[in-house]
């Protein structure tokens, strides 16, 4: 407390990754904790914001958390004020280890959206309450990004790098890059015939055939420098040149027909 009696206060803010693209929820954050602040005369001694930071990273383990929880043991504030408690964290682990980190300095935890404030008996029910609904709504919207997902692969979408020898086109569906099947095919019949990986990537090399580099979609494939018996193993066991292309997600192996 201060001489007058009133308690100090910090202001924590966080932002993640995906937020910082959409430059509103951090002034949002920024314009209503201000006027919170000052429609309620309250002291204000330090402000920490952690940017580009998850809420399923303990608080103790970002930069500005760490130093708001230091200065909270050492008794620069008596409370800690921010705009939702989703901030503090998005997992009701993150979210005790926090409040309970605070607590044993003496410190409460106070939203300026809900009825939170732990230095009430009341406060500290909702908060349980809360943190509890935080987690279930993380879950919720974790499960149906991954049915979403998977929906979408069964349908034909391509995650990340598109496997040598194809394209996608503008359907999206896969379509066969013939300059390219045709080394497919040659270093597949070699080893079939008894070449070692080896031989295929040295004489690959030698022919001057740019190696797999990594594509994506609507891009031009980046060739890597060199082939290497490691990039001829992975050619030959591509499961997607018999005509089965799989993609592993949360759900397991999703097998989509493909050319061969």
């Amino acid at each position: 407390m201060n001489n007058s009696g009133e308690a100090k206060l910090a202001i924590y803010e966080r932002v993640s990754s995906e937020e910082q693209k959409t430059k509103e929820t951090i002034v949002t954050q920024d314009e209503f904790l201000v006027e919170f602040v000052a429609l309620y005369g309250l002291e204000v001694v330090k402000v920490y914001k952690d940017e580009a930071i998850s809420g399923t990273v303990p608080l103790g383990e970002r930069p500005a958390g760490a130093e708001l929880l230091s200065d909270a043991a050492s008794g620069l504030f008596d409370a800690v004020l921010v705009y939702r408690l989703d901030r503090i964290g998005r997992s009701l682990l993150v979210v005790v280890d926090a409040h309970d980190r605070l607590e044993q300095a003496g410190v409460a935890l106070k939203s300026a959206t809900e009825p939170i404030d732990t230095s009430t008996p009341p406060g500290r029910l909702i908060f349980q309450m809360l943190a509890s609904f935080s987690e279930f709504e993380r879950e919720t919207i974790n499960e149906r990004t991954r049915d979403g997902k998977n929906r979408a692969y069964r349908g034909g979408a391509q995650p990340g790098l598109i496997p040598y020898g194809y394209d996608i086109d503008d359907s999206g569906a896969f379509v066969v890059v013939e300059d390219e099947a045709r080394v497919v095919e040659q270093v597949i019949g070699n080893v079939a015939a008894g070449a070692t990986l080896f031989a295929e990537a040295k004489r690959l090399n030698l022919e001057g055939v740019p190696s797999p580099g990594k594509k994506y979609r609507g891009k031009t494939r980046r060739t890597g420098t060199t082939w290497s018996p490691t990039a001829i193993s992975r050619l030959v066991g591509r499961r997607a040149y018999g005509g089965t292309h799989v993609i592993r997600s949360s759900a397991g192996e999703i097998e989509r027909e493909v050319p061969p």
